[in-house]
């Protein structure tokens, strides 16, 4: 349901055209700090502090998320409701940029000596209130990764609420396939928690890439050349747990034109793959271990204590990975 002038609903088989010319869609922000500021702390701790100090600027950022693709034109998000849970024993340092963003803080203090929390129970409880709450709530905001959840997202679907989800890092399939819509976390940390560029800066990489030279010999006799690589460290994570997964669900050594497709499909690798030009120079940046990368023939990336390492396939060496995934003669 949408507010403002009151107008009959007409209930079509396309729900979502309901909610075009309406002004306003009220929305229920619930934030499991803990869950989210240990996720990003791992991958950018600066990103993390961000986050944590200044709400403000990614509840903006949220406020004109993904509304044209569920509701179409013309529809705005009011956050009403603003819930943050967190460990007074370890974040109290967080509590008052959350208050001062008109945040309501929930206290879970620790309840075991395994430091387990009361957060997760809080969340669902506030979250069920609101669904007989004498305002209507029109969506319901949870960031959060955690797959107990899930019952609650169906909950949700089930009164007819939609539900939008932020995780940081892995996500259960069961979890992700309950919301309504996902919050992207490579969008939410590049868009959301990146510092803004001034107008008439030059443009530049996000914040504090790491850029990484060195002198590669490799890939054929004669050639060296420096490689300049932009990769923050985020993604540079993200690169790295996609190449594991797929080598761990392979009996065989994956090739590179295999590697190239999953990148580009599920992250989005840059065509000139992050600066570093080819496929093969990329992995020789990347941590993988303990997954190998070899450069022989076609190359491949394979796990020794499961699988044999790749012969010579009778590939030229001077041939390389190009962006599209196809060989080609540099």
């Amino acid at each position: 349901m949408v507010h403002g002038a009151w107008q009959p609903v007409i209930y079509q088989e396309n729900r979502m055209t309901r909610f075009q010319n309406f002004d306003e869609i009220y929305s229920a922000l619930f934030v499991d700090f803990d869950n989210i500021y240990t996720r990003l702390l791992e991958q950018d701790p600066v990103l993390a502090r961000t986050f944590a100090t200044n709400p403000q600027r990614w509840i903006r950022w949220i406020e004109g998320h993904a509304l044209r693709m569920m509701y179409g034109d013309g529809v705005r998000r009011r956050i009403l409701k603003r819930c943050c849970y967190l460990n007074p024993n370890k974040y109290h340092e967080f509590r008052p940029f959350f208050i001062r963003s008109a945040f309501l803080v929930i206290d879970c203090p620790p309840l075991t000596n395994y430091g387990k929390t009361s957060a997760d129970i809080q969340l669902v409880m506030d979250c069920m209130d609101i669904l007989s709450h004498q305002t209507r709530f029109d969506e319901v905001i949870i960031l959060s990764g955690d797959a107990d959840f899930t019952p609650l997202l169906l909950r949700i679907q089930e009164h007819a609420r939609r539900s939008l989800v932020l995780s940081v890092g892995y996500v259960s399939p069961a979890y992700a396939a309950a919301c309504s819509w996902r919050i992207r976390e490579d969008w939410f940390m590049a868009q959301a928690l990146e510092e803004p560029q001034e107008d008439g800066e030059a443009e530049r990489p996000p914040r504090q890439p790491e850029r990484e030279e060195r002198r590669n010999g490799g890939g054929g006799a004669g050639r060296d050349k420096a490689v300049n690589l932009i990769l923050p460290v985020y993604k540079r994570i993200r690169l790295v747990e996609s190449i594991k997964q797929l080598v761990s669900e392979s009996s065989v050594p994956v090739p590179l034109p295999s590697v190239a497709q999953v990148l580009q499909r599920e992250q989005e690798a840059t065509t000139d793959w992050y600066g570093a030009g080819t496929l093969r120079e990329l992995l020789e940046f990347l941590d993988l271990a303990p997954i190998v990368f070899t450069a022989t023939g076609a190359g491949y990336v394979f796990d020794p204590s499961r699988h044999e390492r790749p012969a010579d396939d009778g590939l030229r060496d001077d041939f390389c990975l190009s962006d599209q995934g196809v060989y080609e003669e540099e």
